[in-house]
């Protein structure tokens, strides 16, 4: 059987299919993960989302006083998010002596959706605001939520993208695992 593709729109359809093509992969590019495991992760400061609880944060800071910090990007629509905050409460308290902090970085685009989770899921770990999604997008946030745990000098040692059950005895062991480094 023959086919002709004059009559089927071959020559179209390749020209389609290519352009499509280019625009997926061009749409996940500018989408893409940019921080990785062993990369630096960039400085911020950012407003906090709870007005008396939570102050302006230098990240510069943070590394300076801790072994580990743990950046945890979240949204008020997440439901993950909602199961992810007493865990990582839960570690915040549990380390906290050790040297070992938690940031949530909220990337919602009004501050009240922020203010409102806060309220809802309280915890003791510091919850900023990335107006303008400018550091979410510097580091290229690949899900809801994205947990990057940090070494005092402020490499990537771990990522999590989203969050699924037993994710607290990985945070433990990858927290443990960098504090025996730290000796």
């Amino acid at each position: 059987m023959k086919v002709n593709f004059s009559t089927c729109g071959g020559p179209m359809k390749y020209i389609f299919s290519t352009l499509a093509l280019s625009i997926i992969l061009t749409a996940n590019l500018a989408f893409a993960e940019k921080v990785k495991e062993n990369d630096a992760f960039p400085t911020f400061k950012l407003d906090g989302v709870r007005e008396k609880k939570d102050k302006n944060l230098d990240l510069d800071g943070l590394k300076k006083k801790n072994k580990v910090v743990i950046v945890d990007f979240w949204a008020s629509w997440c439901g993950p998010c909602k199961q992810s905050f007493p865990i990582l409460d839960k570690i915040q308290k549990k380390y906290k002596r050790k040297g070992v902090s938690v940031v949530g970085v909220n990337v919602d685009d009004q501050k009240d959706s922020a203010q409102k989770f806060a309220k809802e899921v309280p915890v003791e770990f510091a919850l900023l605001f990335d107006e303008g999604h400018k550091v979410s997008t510097k580091v290229g946030v690949p899900a809801m939520p994205s947990s990057y745990i940090l070494d005092g000098t402020g490499k990537v040692r771990y990522v999590h993208k989203g969050f699924f059950p037993g994710d607290d005895k990985k945070f433990e062991a990858e927290i443990d695992s960098i504090l025996k480094t730290k000796k």
